[in-house]
């Protein structure tokens, strides 16, 4: 006996909304002729994702489920094209289209635009390696994907493919006036209709995630009244200009040449890019503060090294460092006096990889941070190819370097070494010992955790003899984990 077909509507579309899949919601319709109508309604669509549609075919199921429903409002709207199949602009279209006319609640579109040209591709990563764009590239072959205004969505995710991909997003003219949450990755916009969409076309946005490019090298300016969360990695901005009075977090991904924030209610900032040198030719200001305190300040990379000193407090401060040997002679001292003052933290985390002077600079650090209360690293060995201290290279190994009676670690409990790749190296031997001598009485000993299965602890010999060389109760306790032995 039948008794679901009885049900009201309302009942039926809560029903197929859990099956989180349109496709499966429409083969109801066989059911009985009353079921034909039932799926159309739905107020959530579900088009893709675990969908096993061919490639070749799968715009043309999206096409023709939009065409079918017939809802005069939709919450969700969830388009998700497989990988391995592509879509031009103007195949993603009706689909939009269907978004602003329709939608009052969440759109997430994820599709793979048309790539572009090998060659085109290929002379857009050459001039990002070196830095230098002509103006010619805004002449590359793109397609354009407009974004109609969308006046009732509350969120939008826009996914389209990779940064090799032809698609350039252009918003219409208007108001996104309920926005409040917008990711927008893997395509190319203009510098100027970004800064409309942000500063003008979005009033009440609050979280913002952009991972794009702009298709030639251009500052750029954002303004809100109502952000709260911006993680910003759009490539090819030369100078960034940021004035949020509500902003509480700023996540900024990429190389900018400088930095201008006006957010006095900022609490947490991550600033990380790719360049590796250490240099202090540069111009960052954050203005308007209400207060020198942070929860949380994450640099990496010589573009947030000035940041460091714009700060009195931070309750965590997380730095990721390298220093390589082929860079040593110009970076070192650049980073030395960069680090000359830091904030005062009571958790420092330290992002270590393929480096060099391990000990000397993690010692110059809590002399500088000698308010710590924990200290986290994680820490990747080295790989082959790559030099360790040698005294006639530079001053790592020599015993300046390595003084440890001026330090004094009054509040420091815990320590805390991750070591993800490659072996028990001598440098961190050598700061587990010169830790131990450090002025820190509440610390009794240093943990070293193996993480991965590469991951090699040293033999029982040289652990007894690292625990010899510490000074009485203290002792390093070496923890292999996840089923390493």
């Amino acid at each position: 006996m039948d008794r679901i077909s009885g049900l009201p509507d309302d009942l039926l579309h809560i029903i197929l909304v859990r099956l989180r899949s349109s496709r499966a919601a429409a083969r109801t319709s066989l059911l009985s002729r009353r079921w034909r109508r039932v799926w159309v309604e739905l107020p959530e669509i579900f088009l893709g994702r675990d969908d096993a549609s061919p490639p070749a075919s799968f715009a043309g199921v999206v096409d023709a489920a939009v065409a079918a429903f017939s809802a005069p409002s939709v919450e969700y709207l969830e388009i998700h094209i497989p990988s391995d199949s592509h879509v031009s602009a103007r195949g993603i279209a009706p689909w939009l289209r269907f978004a602003s006319e329709r939608l009052v609640g969440t759109l997430f579109l994820c599709v793979n635009c048309h790539p572009m040209p090998e060659n085109v591709a290929q002379v857009e990563e050459e001039e990002e390696d070196e830095d230098e764009r002509e103006e010619e590239e805004e002449e590359e072959e793109k397609e354009e994907v407009e974004l109609p205004v969308c006046e009732k969505a509350k969120e939008m995710t826009l996914f389209f493919g990779d940064l090799q991909c032809r698609s350039c997003l252009r918003p219409a003219a208007g108001s996104f006036a309920a926005l409040t949450d917008l990711v927008i990755q893997k395509t190319r916009m203009e510098a100027r209709a970004l800064e409309a969409l942000v500063s003008t076309q979005c009033p009440r946005l609050k979280n913002l995630t952009l991972d794009i490019t702009l298709l030639a090298a251009s500052d750029v300016s954002l303004h809100s009244q109502s952000l709260i969360f911006l993680f910003y990695d759009v490539q090819r901005t030369s100078r960034l200009e940021v004035i949020m009075p509500r902003v509480e977090e700023l996540d900024i991904r990429c190389d900018i040449e400088a930095h201008t924030i006006s957010a006095p209610k900022l609490e947490e900032i991550k600033m990380n890019g790719f360049r590796r040198v250490y240099y202090p030719c540069r111009h960052d200001q954050i203005v308007d503060l209400e207060h020198r305190r942070l929860r949380l300040l994450e640099v990496s990379g010589e573009i947030a090294l000035s940041f460091l000193k714009m700060f009195d407090k931070v309750d965590e401060l997380r730095l990721d460092i390298s220093i390589y040997m082929r860079q040593l002679q110009e970076t070192k001292q650049n980073f030395v006096d960069e680090t000359d003052k830091l904030p005062r933290c009571e958790t420092l985390h330290i992002t270590w990889s393929k480096l060099h002077g391990f000990a000397p600079t993690m010692l110059h650090l809590l002399r500088k941070c000698n308010g710590i209360r924990k200290l986290t690293v994680e820490y990747c060995q080295p790989s082959s190819g790559m030099s360790y201290c040698s005294p006639p290279v530079c001053g790592c190994g020599l015993p300046r370097s390595l003084e440890t009676s001026h330090i004094t670690l009054g509040s420091l409990e815990v320590v805390e070494i991750k070591l993800f790749y490659g072996s028990f190296s001598q440098e961190i031997e050598s700061f587990a010992e010169h830790l131990s001598k450090c002025s820190a009485t509440l610390l009794e000993k240093v943990v070293i955790n193996c993480t991965s299965p590469s991951a090699t602890a040293p033999n029982m010999e040289a652990f007894e003899k690292l625990n010899s060389m510490c000074r009485p109760n203290f002792r390093v306790e070496i923890n292999m984990i996840s089923g390493v032995r």
